[in-house]
């Protein structure tokens, strides 16, 4: 909104933190691990896609940076304390899964969460984020 100097964003990035608050079938939080893992697809609770999880925290991040707001900064933490316990799971010591329990990840996802992992890295220093984005760049 800032970067455009369009308040209406603003408020726009506001109404769609609801969606990170609400259960599936008006949102796309499942607990898990001890913090939320937000869905890609709301329709299907056990369908946990890494990349979607991982753009949704860096909105998060971003979104609450940008605006200061509280509420975006505990959904992001929430969020992060998922991914971070979560993402040995998709490890297959070699690739990355797709989603939990899933198969092998195409290429372009695989580079995909790695570009997700490494960018959360460099907003985060998190120590997780940074070994896994460097693992799995290893893998390509």
């Amino acid at each position: 909104a800032r970067l455009l100097d369009e308040p209406r964003y603003a408020s726009y990035a506001r109404a769609t933190l609801g969606a990170f608050s609400k259960r599936p079938g008006n949102g796309v939080r499942v607990d898990s691990s001890g913090g939320r893992h937000y869905l890609l697809y709301s329709y299907d609770s056990r369908l946990r896609v890494l990349n979607g999880h991982l753009q949704s925290i860096i909105g998060l991040f971003d979104h609450a940076r940008a605006s200061g707001s509280t509420r975006a900064q505990d959904l992001y933490r929430a969020g992060s304390r998922s991914a971070v316990r979560e993402l040995r799971r998709y490890d297959l010591g070699n690739w990355s899964r797709y989603a939990q329990g899933g198969g092998r990840a195409s290429r372009e996802y695989h580079e995909l969460v790695t570009v997700f992992l490494e960018r959360l890295c460099e907003r985060t220093e998190h120590r997780t984020y940074c070994t896994y984005a460097k693992r799995f760049r290893g893998y390509l």
